[in-house]
Order: structure tokens, then sequence, then C-alpha cells
């Protein structure tokens, strides 16, 4: 951390844990900047091994710790762990990418961001290295701190912070919504034990077998609904899980979790929006999917992300903010590299129609080697009228609309 929770000098002028993170991040900005991190100790420095190598123990076999999905394989091509591999990924990040970061990170086509989540996560870097990393790549270019302390990728060090301090003042919120009038939103009925999670698929997201059984879960839209509130439940979340909802932005966000552990900032916001305002799924949920899936995966920034698109925590998006999952593709995958990437089975699609393929003539859908419903699925909403659903679930939780209902990203 750069500024411990339980440090007296970061509350509210009224002595209170801060709920809003400008006045949070720009109280830090005041404080006495972080210290620079420590040298690590030289491996002379080190003590000898006392006795005759290591003590007897349990191998890694015995604690039966492989998980049922071979993470490592796919990961190993994706990540190098440990500090080298952190400091790694620093150097290219403030050496080719840190000044271009503003306009570039919302871009999940572009390698526009530091990927760092992971290193920090695990503690192979600490978020003082990074600060000072910045300062000084900043001093070499002649920019003055209070330029440099305000730039995007700094304030995104400062969202790291706050979301550790809510978690510290608040910690029900890794489970309740720190708005309580969020605890009767009416999501749609979830018994317990109707979704699935990491530990039970074996499968692999990308494979026939895989992609048969979302099919069968997510029918297409002739086909009769689901039996019960749990199957129906059951059906919309394995779609999202599994990259099967219809929308190619979320879908490809989806499947690039699964395949490599990770996900674009810009397109966690767009699958949470869709999973708690689109399927009507309880955030809760969609956090524990990616606490499971996440390499980066961290409770306190899980829970703020999470809270924040579902509308019930700290500085949250308002309610009546509903992400359109293709007028976002449109935008920030405007070239549509991001979803040829992870969604291969729209790539013959043009620009124009790969965001929305269920509007495409079916003559260029053929052209493309595309049948929805079978190579692809149909939406498994409709976007107007999920948006709707949402936008009405909101207003009974409030007793009335509020103004400004209509936005909508």
């Amino acid at each position: 951390m750069l500024y411990e929770p339980w440090d007296p000098r970061v509350r509210n002028k009224s002595g209170r844990p801060f709920r809003v993170f400008t006045p949070f991040w720009r109280h830090c900005l005041t404080l006495t900047p972080p210290e620079a991190p420590c040298e690590g100790p030289r491996p002379g420095d080190l003590p000898a091994t006392a006795g005759n190598g290591w003590p007897a123990s349990a191998s890694l076999a015995d604690l039966a710790l492989l998980p049922h999905v071979d993470w490592a394989r796919r990961f190993s091509r994706v990540w190098q762990p440990g500090e080298a591999g952190a400091s790694a990924a620093l150097q290219r990040f403030t050496e080719s990418r840190l000044l271009s970061y503003t306009e570039r990170r919302d871009f999940p086509g572009d390698a526009g961001t530091s990927r760092l989540s992971p290193h920090l996560h695990f503690g192979e870097i600490s978020p003082r290295q990074v600060w000072h990393a910045v300062r000084v790549a900043a001093q070499e270019r002649g920019i003055a701190s209070e330029s440099w302390t305000r730039w995007q990728f700094v304030t995104e060090l400062g969202w790291r912070e706050f979301s550790h301090h809510l978690l510290c003042h608040f910690p029900h919120t890794a489970v309740e919504p720190l708005v309580e009038d969020f605890r009767r939103f009416p999501w749609m009925p979830v018994p317990p034990g109707a979704l699935p999670n990491v530990a039970a698929d074996v499968s692999d997201p990308q494979s026939p077998a895989h992609l048969r059984e979302c099919d069968r879960m997510a029918p297409a839209k002739s086909q009769a609904a689901a039996a019960s509130p749990g199957d129906e439940a059951r059906r919309r979340y394995l779609a999202w899980t599994r990259g099967r909802t219809g929308y190619p932005m979320v879908d490809a966000g989806m499947r690039e979790l699964w395949a490599t552990g990770w996900m674009h900032n810009r397109v966690r916001m767009i699958t949470a929006s869709f999973l708690v305002k689109h399927l009507l799924l309880p955030w809760q949920a969609g956090a524990q999917w990616f606490w499971d899936t996440l390499v980066d995966a961290d409770l306190a920034q899980n829970t703020l992300g999470w809270q924040w698109s579902a509308g019930c925590g700290a500085d949250a998006a308002p309610y009546f903010r509903i992400f359109n999952p293709i007028t976002q593709g449109e935008k920030f995958d405007p070239g549509a590299a991001y979803i040829r990437r992870w969604v291969p089975e729209l790539k013959a699609l043009s620009d124009k129609h790969i965001h929305h393929p269920w509007d495409v003539a079916p003559d260029l859908l053929r052209h493309a080697g595309i049948t929805l419903g079978t190579t692809y699925p149909h939406p498994i909403v409709d976007h107007a009228a999920a948006r709707k659903a949402a936008l009405d679930a909101f207003a009974t939780l409030r007793g009335e609309r509020e103004g400004g209902a209509d936005a909508e990203d």
C-alpha cells in the first residue's frame, strides 16, 4: 500500500473513512509522498541454511492442490510470474506506454495498459515501486511532480488504495452492498447450488463439447424459455461465464478471461454491467466468478468494481447508467481486432456488422460462414427489453424513477 488504511492521516474532515474517491485521492496527494522501497537483501547477507537441506515435509502431490483445469499450461504463454517478470513489465510500460496511457487505456485491442495487476496482487512488485518508477520516468522527461501525480495511471493506483481502505473500514462489503437499500434489490431468484463454479468445470470453453452445452442451455429465441427461475438463472449465468451471450464484446471479454486469467478493465466494466443490468443476476455471483478466474483477483478491488457496476457501492455508477454492449464495442473496439481475436467465428464479418451479427442480412451471414443459433448464439436477451427491465427493477427498489433514468453508455 502507498497509505495504510489504518493511517490516521487518511480520514475526511469529520475524522471518518472516505466513501468517495475524488476527495480521498486528492487528500492523499497532500500527504508526504510514499517512501522509496528498500533494497532487497543480497545473497551474501543471508544466513547459511541450517542442517542438511530442506526439512522433511509433505510433497506438493500430497497436498492435492492441482486444479481440475490446467491453468498453468495456458497462462505460461501469457504471463512471466515472479519478481523478474514484474520488473520487466514495469520497465516496458514506463519506457513505451506510460505517456500514452490516458489515450490508449480504454481500447482492449491495443496494448495500452501496464498489465501489472497480477504482479501487484502476488506481491512480486509493490505499489511504491510502481509509484517511484513513474516518478523517475517523469523526472527523466522533465515533468514536474504536480503534473505526473495527476496522470491517469497514477490515479489508477489511487483507486487500488481506495478499494483497500473501503474493505478495511467496511469489511461487510465483500458480500453485502455498501448501500443498504440494495439488499432489497429484486435480482432474479437464484436457488442455492443453481450456478456452476470453476471447481466443477473441467471443460475448456473453446471445445466443441463445451459450446454444445452452452447452446443447449441458451436456446434460440424461438424456443421456449427455461422451466423455472433457477433454470433461467443458470442458463443466463452459464452463457455469461462461457462467453456465449450473443453479444460479441461481452463474449470476447469472458473468453479472454478464461484463456488468460485476465480481462481488460474497460471490458470488465462492460461484462459486469451486462450481468447485473441485462441479466439481472446478483453482483455477488459475478464477483465470485471473477475471484475464481482472475490471476489478479484482489478481494478489495473486485468488490469495489462489482459494486460500482451494480450501483450499490462507494462512488458507484448511478443505477440508471446501463452500458450498451453494442455501442461500447463500436466505440472501444472500432476495428474489431479484440472481437476477432476472441470470437473468431465472427471474424469474416465487416467492422460495421461484427458488433451486432443478428442484424446482418442472411446472405452476408452465409457468406461469412455464420449460422446464428449454431455457430454463434442468438442474443440471450434483447438489449432494449433488458434495459427496460433493469430500470423497472431499480425504480421498484427506490419507489420511483429518478431524474436521468434514460442515461445509456
